[in-house]
């Protein structure tokens, strides 16, 4: 068997990831490989379509049809096509239909079915994943702080910043610091430590516009309200000085994060810290209401990442809250029932709305320790879990080896893993495994406690010995992981704070967290860890002390920049971010931001985190991707309800949407191309709240031509005398995408459709009309529609010569379409065959003989006809010149005996037909020009005006003619 492969001219573009929805391809967008796209041609009836090529766009998301063609014939030059992307089920690592959907702005990159003609280029196309949907380069962030103290007694440990925000691309030291740079704002205060405590997990709700917080064991800060198990939300828009409720007490529900019975423990006296599960309030751990007064809060030591709450997260429809519980170190999903209003569970709703899955213990071996979980990410449809074996068991002792000593030690056990999880299947899949001795500058070393301190290394020389916690992950724009591990001793320390002596330590300990970045096994199984070549890292994070990252970090979509909380941003003794470009590891120069100084302890023995970890998770705003519907208003030319290549599209169409309740909410006007759309431009759902811009989520809508350009059936104004085609027909391609969508209900054109989710858009609703061709004779002749002129709806299988164009009315033209206007001129582009230019589609009729009154004359025909049945050509000449045609006027004698000229099925190509010229024409004495039309229809019985006789429109075409004459006595001949 031979298998013929057709090269060819490529039809070309590229398939983009489009993060802030322009339509436009930017350098940090990167292709998409995996999109199937197939390229369609017309076809004759009764296929609708033919397909010609397909191709899989590539690893940089390009894709062309220069090598393999399905239909093994290539696309003809000037042939006109129809393009279509598919996203497919799964592809590769980062592609599947269920969370990657079409792009916003089809207007601008022209959705996922675009027209071309021959050998096109740059016909791209884009999607997006809402999750990474961004509106501005330059949204705020929001942060928790700590401070020492109980915030919940009256002191100045009650009145500091608990929560903040500022913009992401924000620099430099604020000027009301010490050494402030003019014009750097403070971080805008959001909630004060009386109101939160302390907090680590963020989670911002896109569609609510709101902040979740979590609260978060952090020794020598005491909890908020809420205590251990408090969720907290906050308002960042609200005009209200007090922008934050108490949402949820997981305690109050029977969700425990901390241990129920006991007490607290008294001090052991043997300066260990003690192994307990029972938190106390903030007085019974000894906190003091000032902020810079030193404490000993020993039982804390021990229980941080062990007690409370650690990350927490939102899916991306809003619907769902995601916590970990650091206590039974298990995941909780809440259902907020409504993403825009959250609704807190009372313990009442516990069994309906909330879930909960133990994690994982990858530990094989008693000396790898107890496994600790904290991060916690939502991506793609799948929570992303962060674990660390400890090598500490559960009574606190240290396990396994220990290699080195002092400030070189290294746990030997220690191992890091990621998991995905799927809410759906409920099951857990480890995605990242390494170890935490890979050569650092900072060593990590088990979690374990001494004497007189919470951790078992605390020394002047071992104060950046670090014992990890994953506690943030993040991906790029290229599905990459970036892993953020936390110092836990960065949560246990500060400067100037008591040892469980209670004597104060004045060794500033600086925390040495990590950024990690881990790159997808081309298998899609699992993430590997990379580093710069010669380097232990991949961003660099010796800024001011050897890894001086903290864990908390956020990456911008599109941006290609991740940012990180870092200490000693700028200045000594402070917290704050740093950005870092995603492709390269390095710092960006100048984007430093601090959030708070501590360097009033450079003069003073004031207590306060200064180097350890100040600031809890860094989370990004956003608003929810909106949803744009709508697509096409087109002339379905060849009438087969299917969308082809050259069926041009209809501009100045006015078209409507409509809410539940019939009411117009916005409307728009057809592009050029016939494009329409609705999206976050246009409208404003009245029934939405105002954080939503564009059609709401799971809406119900109607978009229907608007009653001034369409009704009673028929269209007026760029719709003149258009009806509807026919309605989902099925072609080759992707159901519902290139059909009609729109129904005549009451005589109006609509489309009912419900929205889905927020940035799942909906190109699919298209509006196909049939066009008509008419007359371009003198008016006198009835030619325009309001007149009761001809009127034919094209159709590719029956009409005359070698094309027909379409009309939007009668264009009544002295020269009957010889000279400038007319007929000929195709004002509206649509003709059969599809795409032809038909500059001249009074083509099939001439005139082959003279004209003798008492003689017969004769006309050579040429008609398409593949409609499989005979058809019927008739005509009418002006015989006596009165500018009007009567019944004597309509031929009816030889050939054309019987009311016309019966067409075969074959058609018929330069056909000579006869007819009896009256021996009483006179031609008007004088005159030098013959008016004639003829009509081509399926059955005939037609009048030079008008329609069928029960009002429908024929198929077929009409030809008007105006041929100039010559005389000589009663000779009459055509002056060719």
């Amino acid at each position: 068997m031979l298998v013929f492969i057709t090269a060819v001219q490529a039809q070309s573009g590229t398939a983009f990831r489009d993060f802030n929805g322009d339509g436009l391809q930017t350098g940090a967008e990167p292709g998409v490989e995996g999109i199937t796209v197939k390229l369609y041609g017309n076809a004759a009836f009764p296929a609708k379509d033919v397909l010609i090529g397909e191709a899989v766009t590539g690893a940089n998301g390009t894709y062309d049809f220069s090598v393999t063609l399905v239909s093994g014939r290539a696309a003809l030059p000037g042939e006109n096509l129809r393009v279509e992307f598919e996203i497919p089920d799964q592809y590769g690592c980062d592609l599947d239909n269920d969370v990657d959907f079409i792009g916003l702005n089809g207007g601008v990159y022209g959705t996922s079915v675009q027209f071309i003609q021959g050998q096109q280029t740059n016909i791209n196309f884009a999607i997006n994943y809402p999750g990474q949907w961004v509106a501005s380069n330059n949204p705020d962030m929001f942060v928790p702080v700590y401070t020492f103290g109980d915030p919940l007694s009256a002191g100045s440990a009650a009145t500091e910043p608990g929560l903040v925000t500022f913009e992401f691309l924000e620099t430099g030291v604020p000027a009301s610091y010490s050494g402030g740079n003019a014009g750097v704002p403070d971080p805008t205060v959001l909630a004060t430590t009386a109101e939160v405590g302390a907090l680590y997990g963020i989670a911002h709700s896109r569609q609510a516009q709101k902040v979740f917080s979590a609260a978060v064991m952090r020794r020598h800060c005491g909890f908020g309200p809420l205590g251990p198990g408090g969720i907290y939300l906050t308002d960042p828009n609200s005009p209200m000085a007090d922008k934050t409720e108490d949402w949820l007490d997981l305690d109050a529900i029977g969700i425990l994060t901390h241990s129920s019975v006991g007490g607290y423990p008294a001090n052991p006296g043997n300066n260990t810290s003690p192994v307990t599960g029972y938190v106390g309030s903030n007085i019974e751990r000894g906190l003091p209401p000032g902020k810079h007064t030193p404490s000993t809060d020993y039982a804390a030591g021990d229980q941080v990442g062990k007690v409370s709450l650690g990350d927490i997260d939102i899916s991306d429809d809003g619907r769902y809250l995601y916590i970990m519980n650091l206590y039974d170190r298990k995941i909780y999903e809440i259902d907020l029932v409504d993403p825009i209003n959250p609704q807190a569970p009372t313990i009442a709703d516990v069994p309906t709305r909330v879930r909960s899955w133990d994690i994982p213990d990858p530990g094989t071996s008693a000396n790898q320790g107890e496994h600790r979980p904290w991060g916690l990410k939502y991506y793609r449809g799948k929570l992303y879990v962060g674990v660390v074996l400890s090598q500490q068991d559960i009574n606190g002792n240290v396990v396994g080896t220990v290699s080195g000593s002092g400030a070189s030690q290294i746990g030997d056990e220690l191992r890091g893993y990621v998991y995905d999880f799927d809410p759906l299947t409920e099951m857990f899949d480890v995605k990242l495994d390494f170890s935490f001795d890979y050569g650092r500058e900072a060593p990590w070393i088990p979690w374990g406690y001494r004497a007189g301190f919470p951790s078992r290394y605390f020394s002047a020389n071992e104060r950046e010995v670090a014992e990890p916690i994953i506690s943030d992950i993040e991906f790029d724009d290229q599905g990459n992981m970036l892993i953020g591990v936390l110092d836990r001793k960065g949560h246990q320390y500060g400067i100037y704070n008591n040892n469980y002596a209670g004597a104060i330590d004045p060794v500033e300990y600086a925390s040495a967290g990590e950024l990690l970045r881990a790159n997808l096994d081309p298998s899609c199984d699992m993430f590997t860890i990379i580093t710069a070549p010669g380097s232990t890292d991949y961003y660099q994070d010796n800024i001011v002390h050897p890894e001086s990252l903290q864990g908390p970090l956020s990456v911008l979509p599109g941006g290609g920049d991740a940012v990180a909380i870092v200490l000693d941003p700028i200045q000594i003794r402070s917290g704050g971010t740093i950005r870092f470009d995603n492709e390269t590891g390095a710092v960006v120069p100048g984007s430093a931001y601090e959030i708070f100084d501590d360097r009033h302890t450079l003069s003073s023995s004031d207590a306060c985190p200064s180097k350890a970890n100040g600031l809890g998770d860094l989370e990004l705003a956003g608003v929810a991707a909106p949803i744009e519907i709508g697509n096409l208003v087109w002339m379905d030319v060849d009438t087969d309800g299917v969308q082809d290549g050259g069926e041009p599209g209809i501009a100045g169409v006015t078209v409507e949407l409509l809410d539940a309740g019939m009411n117009v909410i916005a409307s728009t006007v057809t592009d050029a191309n016939g494009g329409y759309y609705f999206n976050h431009t246009n409208v404003m759902d009245p029934n939405g709240p105002a954080t939503v811009q564009g059609p709401l989520p799971f809406t119900s809508y109607k978009v229907r031509i608007s009653p001034t350009q369409f009704s009673s059936g028929i269209g007026t104004g760029p719709l003149h005398n258009m009806v509807l085609t026919a309605t989902d027909q099925a072609g080759l391609g992707l159901a519902d995408r290139s059909d009609s969508d729109a129904a005549l209900t009451g005589g109006e054109a609509q489309i009912m459709l419900s929205t889905n989710a927020p940035g799942q858009n909906d190109h699919s609703f298209d509006f196909g009309f049939l066009v008509y061709d008419y007359g371009d004779l003198p008016d006198s002749y009835v030619t325009e529609d309001g007149s009761g002129g001809p009127r034919h709806q094209l159709d590719p299988r029956l009409f005359i010569g070698t094309c027909v164009d379409a009309e939007l009315d009668g264009q009544p033209e002295p020269m009957a379409g010889l000279m400038n206007d007319g007929d000929d001129n195709n004002t509206i582009n649509a003709s059969l065959p599809i795409g032809t230019a038909c500059a001249n589609d009074e083509d099939g009729i001439t005139f082959s003989t003279s004209l003798v009154p008492g003689n017969q004359a004769c006309v050579e025909v040429s008609v398409v006809n593949t409609t499989g049945a005979m058809a019927k050509l008739q005509g009418w000449i002006d015989f006596d010149g009165n500018g009007a045609f009567n019944g004597a006027d309509e031929l009816n004698t030889g050939d054309f005996a019987g009311g016309g000229v019966m067409i075969p099925a074959a058609g018929v190509t330069d056909v000579e037909y006869c007819f009896d010229v009256p021996a009483g024409a006179t031609f008007s004495t004088g005159s030098t020009e013959l008016y004639s039309r003829f009509r081509l229809s399926e059955n005939g019985g037609l009048g030079s005006g008008g329609i069928n006789p029960d009002g429908s429109v024929p198929i077929g075409e009409v030809e008007d003619h105006k041929q100039p004459l010559a005389m000589l006595g009663d000779y009459v001949w055509i002056d060719a």
